[in-house]
């Protein structure tokens, strides 16, 4: 049995005495509503859910509504239930985990502006944004036990609060041009330094060597080609002390700008996508360019170390050895994006000639899509998806750019 319902509230304050005055305004509506649904499902879920409660103002505004306003303050819950012979039958934690995959509790805001530059009956101008930024926290059962960032990993908890989206790990500042410390002449070498960037000595005068996991079974000391780590807490070694907040997966707002423009039968539209804001955990450049084992790697990786004095930013090659891709600030990159989404020139054929065809319409059109995207992004696509299992949200390991498409039309009524 599933119950479906929504109820809401609304004031309409343009047809108040107090706002006739104001002759600009068509319409002013600010109201609230909640709707449960419950949809049947089969397969993983016996069904799925969610409650959204919204609070929303509506503004129209000067003649033919030439200025039209919505903004949106929501509070959504989703929550899908396993079906009884999948947690039976199977193990329970693994099926907990896929339904916490689903669970979520989201909040955020949306905005949306609509202007009719010019309105007139052979020429039309209109101009169109929706913005939106939305918070998202989760429930499982899964803990991520990878505290300290290791080769390939990053640390990114599920808070008690079920918020998540921060992303722990090392920060990069490049690869050591030498093995030895020469003061004066090699200065770039795996040496420890103290809180004011001076060598820390040892009891015999001599350079204290930078090491990873110092005192650990997995120690091992920093040669020339390898990459250097901030060492946080000036201790000589690369552990968990030295782990740091690197960025968040999540964007400031995102959303759609477009803008259509009328004359005569013809119409042109263009539309954009953007978001602003997030960080990304490039995996693949990280599989491309970690030459830790035989997999293929970029063509960037020829600029690579080889030899003392090399200045390059991309460390030596080591087969199954060293710790030159430690999770770190190097591959964590601003996925802010403007997208040019598509552009579409469209002809209505007149009256008459769809009269001699004796059909209803008539009309041409030519649309492409993924025509350019602005980005700082070195990834295949900045646009990755945010709708996934908390722990995976924010990273990109897709190798494959997104496609540019071309469509030609006709749409007849008959």
């Amino acid at each position: 049995f599933f119950t479906n319902y929504s109820l809401s509230g609304q004031w309409v304050l343009s047809n108040e005495n107090f706002t006739r005055s104001f002759h600009f305004l068509n319409h002013f509506t600010v109201g609230t509503r909640y709707t449960q649904f419950e949809n049947p499902e089969f397969g993983w879920f016996n069904s799925t859910s969610f409650q959204k409660t919204d609070v929303y103002m509506h503004l129209n505004l000067f003649q033919g509504n030439r200025l039209m306003i919505y903004l949106n303050r929501f509070w959504r819950h989703n929550y899908p239930e396993l079906a009884h012979d999948r947690i039976q039958d199977r193990h329970l934690a693994y099926d907990q985990n896929i339904l916490a995959n689903q669970v979520k509790d989201e909040k955020g805001w949306e905005a949306s502006v609509n202007v009719a530059i010019i309105n007139q009956k052979d020429f039309g101008w209109n101009l169109k944004a929706d913005v939106y930024n939305i918070h998202t926290s989760a429930t499982s059962n899964y803990v991520n036990y990878n505290r300290v960032p290791y080769l390939g990993t990053f640390y990114n908890p599920l808070n008690e609060d079920g918020t998540y989206g921060n992303i722990y790990g090392y920060t990069f500042e490049g690869v050591y041009q030498y093995s030895e410390f020469i003061p004066g002449i090699q200065e770039s070498a795996p040496v420890a330094r103290d809180a004011n960037g001076n060598i820390v000595i040892d009891q015999n005068g001599k350079a204290v060597p930078m090491y990873f996991g110092l005192g650990t079974s997995d120690e091992y000391q920093f040669k020339g080609g390898d990459a250097k780590y901030t060492d946080v807490n000036y201790d000589g070694s690369i552990d968990e002390n030295d782990v740091v907040k690197l960025g968040n997966v999540h964007p400031y707002f995102s959303g759609t700008a477009g803008s259509t423009l009328r004359y005569k039968n013809l119409w042109l539209g263009v539309f954009f996508n953007f978001r602003y804001g997030n960080d990304v955990v490039n995996l693949a450049n990280m599989s491309l360019t970690n030459l830790y084992t035989k997999s293929n790697q970029s063509a960037e990786t020829s600029h690579r170390w080889r030899k003392d004095g090399d200045e390059f930013n991309i460390p030596r090659a080591l087969y199954n050895a060293g710790y030159n891709w430690l999770g770190s600030s190097r591959f964590i990159e601003d996925g802010s994006f403007i997208r040019f989404k598509a552009i579409t020139i469209k002809y209505d054929f007149s009256k008459a000639l769809c009269s001699k065809l004796h059909v209803n319409f008539l009309n041409a059109y030519v649309t492409a899509k993924n025509l350019y995207t602005w980005t700082n992004y070195q990834g295949a696509d900045p646009n990755i998806s945010l709708d996934t299992f908390w722990s995976e949200t924010g990273f990109d390991n897709n190798f494959q750019g997104i496609p540019k498409e071309w469509t030609l039309g006709i749409n007849i009524g008959i």
